[in-house]
C-alpha cells in the first residue's frame, strides 16, 4: 500500500466512527424489568477484613503465618519471594490476606457473571487473547493484525510474559545494538511525511555532507568549529538534524527487527514507510504507548533495556489482578499523584499525566500502586532477573499476600456516584483554515466519588469525551456533512452495566461500512466493529445512561464505554458518548461489581440478521445478543455537568457543509 493509500484508508476509518456507537441513538423507550432470563438474586460482593496497615513491604510480612489444616486446597502464603505458610481460602480474609490469582485463565471480575447464569461468553475469548491463542478464521483477523493487546485492555498471561522475559536471544539482539541516533534525537519525527519527501531529504543530507566535508577540509576546521561560523551554522544544523533523524529511524528499525516486528525485505532503511510504521504501532501496543510520532516517549522506551520493559509488563499485569482481588481502583488520578511500583513508573507518561488542575479535594492517593508494590515484594518479583527466574520455575494458581489495608470507606455496598464534567463546550465549526481546532482549557473528565462519614471522596478522575461537530455521511444530502453530536447534561443513572456490548448497525449504514477485505478477493463482515471485541464501537464494557422521567427510564443513546480510539479520548471529542480507555473502563466496571449490589441477567437476546451482496460476494451479518447485562440495584447516580460554553450555543444544530479546507481529509466515493 502506498503512503497516500494508507492515509486515505486511515481517513476513511476515522470517518467510519461517525456511523458507530452513539451517533445513532435509539428512540426513547421505557426500560423496566429483566431483558433476559437470569439470576434473580441480588448479588453483593463479600466484605473482607482489612489487612493490618503495612506502610512498607517489610511490615506486610507476618511474624507467624497461619498454617491451613482444615481444607482440601490450601493457598500458599508468599512473603519475600518464598512460601511462608498456607491458609484455607475461606480463612484468608480473617488473617488479613488477599488471594490473588496467577492462573493463565484469569479474567477481570466483569466477565465472571455468577454461578446461576455463568460467565460472560467473551470471557473465553479474553483468556485466549491473553494467552496469544489465536484462531485462523475471519473472526480472529483483528487479533492477528494487532498482535498485542495490553494497550487495549487485555493484559498478557504470566506464561506469555515468562516467555518474553526469558527470551535470551531477543534480549541479546537488543543489547548488541548501537543507539547513537536515538540518543541524539531531540525532536519528534512525524510518521505522516510522504516517502518521496523523506527520500529527497536523505539525498539532500548526503549532498550537504559532501559539501560540508569539503569546506571543513579546505578551512581545516572540525564540524563543531564550522558550526560556530555564521556562514555555515545553519547548514551544519540542518545536516545534523536530518542525519540524526535518519539514524534514529535506522536504530528503531533494528530494534523492531529484534522483536520480529519488522521483516528486513519489507522496510526501507532510514525511512518511515508503511512496514516500519505498522511495526512501530505494534511495538507501541506491546508497551502501552500512545503516540503518532517517534517522539520523546517512544525514543525513551526504545532506549530502555528490553528486559526492563518486559518487567514493567509483568508489573502492569500484576496490578490488574491485585486491583481485581483487593477491590482497589484508586490510582492517584484524583490526587494528580501517580506513584511508582518497585521504584519505577510502569505507565507511559500519557496515562500518568495530570490532564486537569491539580489534586481534587479529598482525592484518593495511589493505593493501587502501593498494593501492587507490596504484592511484587511478597512474590519476590523485585527486579527483572529474579522475576524471570520465578516465572520460569512455574507459578501456583493462587497466592495469599498481605497487602496494605484498604480504606475504611471500602465495603460491599459503597455509596458511589459519578460526575462527568463536559469541560469547555465549543459550538463553532471545529477547524479553522489552518486545520487548528479551538483551544480548550478544560477537557472532559469523569470522576467517581464515594460518600463516607460526611466526606465526599474522589476515587478517580479519568479523561473522557463529549459530543461535538463530527463528519457524517448524510444520505439525504448524498455527501459527508458536519453534524453536531450532543452529550446532554443533567442527572442520569447507571443501572445497566453491559459486558461484551454489541453495536447494532442501523439500516442507513452503508454496506461498505459493514465489511472488510480479506485476501485478494474476499469480503467478510466487520465483526470487530460490531462486537464482542476490545475494538468494538463500545469496547469491552459499557454503562448505559438513563434519564429518570417519573416512573420511566428514558434511553437517549448515551453510554459511558470503553474504546480503542485513544486519540479521541485525549482530545475529548466523540459522537456523544463518554469514552474511556478500555483498561480503565474494565477496571471501573469490575470495581462497581465489587462494591455494589447487582442482579446478573446475562445475555440480552436480539435477532439481528442482514444479508446483502457486496462486490459479487454474499455477506451475512448476524448478531444474537446485545451484550451481557448486570443490573445495579440500586443504580448509581450520575450528574453530567453543563461545562463552560465557548462561543455561542445555537438553539438547533443543523448539518453544515464541510469547509473547503476540510474536504481533502475525507473520502466521498
Amino acid at each position: 500500500m502506498s503512503n497516500s493509500a494508507g492515509r486515505a484508508s486511515l481517513r476513511w476509518a476515522w470517518l467510519l466512527g461517525s456511523l458507530l456507537g452513539c451517533s445513532n441513538p435509539p428512540d426513547e423507550e421505557t426500560i423496566s424489568g429483566a431483558q433476559a432470563s437470569g439470576s434473580n438474586a441480588v448479588f453483593s460482593a463479600p466484605t473482607s477484613t482489612p489487612s493490618p496497615n503495612c506502610a512498607s513491604p517489610d511490615t506486610c510480612a507476618s511474624a507467624t503465618p497461619p498454617i491451613a489444616t482444615q481444607c482440601a486446597a490450601p493457598i500458599p502464603i508468599y512473603e519475600k519471594g518464598a512460601i511462608a505458610g498456607s491458609v484455607c481460602p475461606d480463612d484468608a480474609s480473617a488473617h488479613g490476606l488477599t488471594i490473588v490469582s496467577l492462573r493463565d485463565d484469569w479474567a477481570p471480575r466483569v466477565f465472571s457473571g455468577d454461578d446461576v447464569v455463568g460467565p460472560a461468553p467473551y470471557r473465553e475469548r479474553y483468556v485466549r487473547i491473553a494467552n496469544e491463542d489465536f484462531g485462523r478464521d475471519p473472526t480472529w483477523d483483528r487479533e492477528l493484525k494487532d498482535r498485542y493487546f495490553e494497550l487495549y485492555g487485555i493484559f498478557p498471561s504470566f506464561t506469555v510474559l515468562s516467555k518474553r522475559l526469558n527470551d535470551d536471544e531477543r534480549h541479546a539482539c537488543h543489547a548488541a545494538l548501537q543507539s547513537d541516533g536515538l540518543a541524539a534525537l531531540k525532536e519528534s519525527v512525524d510518521t505522516w511525511k510522504p516517502r518521496d519527501k523523506q527520500r529527497e531529504e536523505r539525498l539532500y543530507t548526503r549532498q550537504l555532507k559532501r559539501r560540508l566535508d569539503s569546506v571543513s577540509k579546505q578551512l581545516k576546521l572540525s564540524m563543531d568549529e564550522l558550526a560556530a561560523k555564521p556562514r555555515w551554522a545553519k547548514q551544519v544544523d540542518v545536516y545534523r538534524r536530518f542525519s540524526t533523524r535518519e539514524q534514529a529511524i535506522r536504530d528503531m528499525q533494528n530494534r523492531l527487527r529484534c522483536d520480529e516486528l519488522l521483516i528486513e525485505r519489507t522496510a526501507e532503511a532510514g525511512i518511515l514507510d508503511n512496514a516500519t510504521i505498522e511495526a512501530m504501532q505494534a511495538y507501541m501496543r506491546r508497551h502501552m504507548i500512545v503516540t503518532w510520532r517517534l517522539d520523546e516517549e517512544m525514543r525513551d522506551t526504545l532506549l530502555t533495556d528490553s528486559r526492563e520493559l518486559d518487567y514493567r509488563q509483568v508489573l502492569r499485569a500484576l496490578r490488574e489482578r491485585v486491583g481485581d482481588a483487593s477491590g482497589l481502583i484508586e490510582d492517584g488520578s484524583a490526587a494528580a499523584a501517580p506513584e511508582m511500583v518497585m521504584g519505577r513508573y510502569i505507565d507511559a507518561r500519557v496515562f500518568r499525566a495530570v490532564h486537569f488542575d491539580g489534586s481534587m479535594p479529598n482525592g484518593a492517593e495511589d493505593l493501587l500502586a502501593r498494593a501492587t508494590d507490596a504484592a511484587a515484594h511478597a512474590l519476590g518479583w523485585t527486579e527483572p532477573a529474579t522475576t524471570a527466574k520465578a516465572l520460569a520455575a512455574g507459578l501456583p494458581e493462587r497466592v495469599a499476600i498481605r497487602l496494605p489495608a484498604v480504606p475504611d470507606y471500602h465495603s460491599a455496598d459503597m455509596d458511589l456516584y459519578a460526575e462527568i464534567d463536559r469541560g469547555d463546550m465549543v459550538y463553532d465549526v471545529p477547524f479553522d483554515r489552518d486545520n487548528e481546532s479551538p483551544q480548550r482549557e478544560r477537557l472532559p473528565a469523569l470522576v467517581l466519588y464515594t460518600r463516607h462519614q460526611g466526606k465526599k471522596i474522589a476515587l478517580l478522575r479519568y479523561p473522557t469525551t463529549v459530543g461535538g461537530w463530527q463528519p457524517e455521511w448524510m444520505p439525504e444530502y448524498k455527501r459527508v456533512m458536519l453534524t453536531y453530536k450532543e452529550s446532554p447534561s443533567g442527572p442520569r443513572i447507571w443501572r445497566d452495566l453491559i459486558a461484551e456490548p454489541r453495536w447494532i448497525p442501523p439500516e442507513s449504514t452503508p454496506e461498505r461500512d459493514l465489511v472488510r477485505p480479506r485476501g485478494e478477493d474476499e469480503w467478510v463482515p466487520r465483526l470487530d466493529t460490531f462486537g464482542p471485541s476490545y475494538a468494538s464501537a463500545y469496547g469491552m464494557v459499557m454503562l448505559m445512561h438513563h434519564r429518570v422521567d417519573g416512573n420511566k427510564l428514558v434511553d437517549q443513546g448515551i453510554r459511558t464505554h470503553g474504546s480503542v480510539s485513544y486519540g479521541s479520548i485525549f482530545e475529548g471529542y466523540s459522537h456523544g458518548c463518554h469514552r474511556l480507555h478500555n483498561h480503565r473502563m474494565v477496571r471501573l466496571a469490575s470495581f462497581i461489581l465489587a462494591h455494589r449490589k447487582y442482579v446478573v441477567h446475562g445475555p440480552i437476546p436480539v435477532g439481528y440478521v442482514r444479508t446483502f451482496d457486496y462486490q459479487g460476494k454474499e455477506i451475512r451479518l448476524q448478531i444474537d445478543s446485545r451484550g451481557f447485562r448486570y443490573e445495579l440495584d440500586p443504580p448509581i447516580q450520575v450528574e453530567v455537568l453543563p461545562g463552560r460554553t465557548l462561543g455561542s450555543a445555537p438553539a438547533t444544530f443543523k448539518p453544515k457543509k464541510l469547509p473547503d479546507h476540510m474536504k481533502s481529509r475525507y473520502r466521498f466515493d
